[in-house]
């Protein structure tokens, strides 16, 4: 039985010592660059955080104004400079916002909660529409309430 159980741990100590080698030998191309991009240091140009104001979202069931939900975004742009070109699209990028935003509202079936997620991932694409994709990095919400009539 100790034969056996020699074996079994001889051949495992082989297999594990075989499997590293080859992934050392043969994958180090492919994940030395990416090790190498991930250690590299940090751009000296840190990313720029604007925050917009709150959007006040009207919630309309039945005709019927039922509440109120308010956002607070912040955009990660890439720069500094970047801050003066969305200045200048502010006023179409709140619009797209306040759009999609009234639209995803009108249309959830349980408007009592409120899918942050979802949210993201819409205001990322409508702002990714209006700002394009080499200066906008991320949307962040910040928060979002519920204010009753």
């Amino acid at each position: 039985m100790k034969k056996w159980i020699f074996i079994a741990l001889a051949f495992l100590l082989l297999a594990a010592g075989g499997g590293a080698a080859a992934w050392y030998f043969l994958f180090q191309e492919e994940f030395g660059e990416t090790a190498e991009a991930m250690l590299a240091p940090l751009t000296s140009q840190e990313p720029e955080i604007m925050e917009m104001q709150a959007l006040s979202i009207p919630v309309i069931r039945n005709g019927e104004l039922q509440k109120y939900v308010l956002i607070n975004v912040s955009l990660e742009l890439d720069g500094p400079e970047s801050r003066v070109f969305v200045y200048a699209r502010m006023a179409k990028l709140e619009d797209a916002f306040f759009r999609d935003l009234h639209g995803y509202f009108g249309s959830v079936a349980d408007p009592s909660k409120v899918n942050v997620r979802l949210l993201t991932v819409r205001l990322y694409r409508q702002a990714v529409r209006i700002l394009g994709e080499e200066r906008l990095k991320k949307v962040h919400i910040i928060g979002a309430y519920e204010r009753t009539r």
